[in-house]
């Protein structure tokens, strides 16, 4: 899990089949 410089916390799930990435807005 990193913190983007766009200020949306984005999560990286890399199984073996494949890399799937979730940007979410970070909530003010």
């Amino acid at each position: 899990i990193s913190i983007a410089d766009i200020g949306a916390l984005q999560i990286t799930i890399d199984s073996g089949i494949g890399t799937y990435s979730y940007i979410l807005p970070a909530k003010s």
